[in-house]
């Protein structure tokens, strides 16, 4: 009897518990870790872009449902792939 109140009581307990936050705790880090990048200093060397962005979505792996991770994933994979399917255009 004694067994099944301790696991009620846990159960309730457990419940009560706020659920998982979808907000980053390491924004912190992430922000520490851009600091650090700067993809202006590549001007308009293409890999040096695909670089910088791959970089900078990388601090994004603790958060990887930041608003910001997306973006910064997008502009990487945007350089990273330009000029392989035949077209001059610069991603924005």
């Amino acid at each position: 009897m004694k067994s099944l109140i301790l696991i009620l009581l846990v159960a309730v307990w457990v419940s009560a518990q706020d659920p998982p936050s979808t907000e980053c705790k390491s924004k912190e880090a992430v922000a520490n870790c851009l600091e650090m990048i700067d993809p202006e200093k590549c001007n308009d060397d293409i890999p040096c872009l695909c670089a910088a962005y791959t970089e900078a979505n990388n601090c994004f792996r603790s958060c990887p449902d930041d608003v910001e991770a997306k973006t910064y994933a997008e502009t990487a994979e945007g350089f990273c792939n330009w000029g392989t399917d035949d077209t001059d255009d610069k991603p924005e």
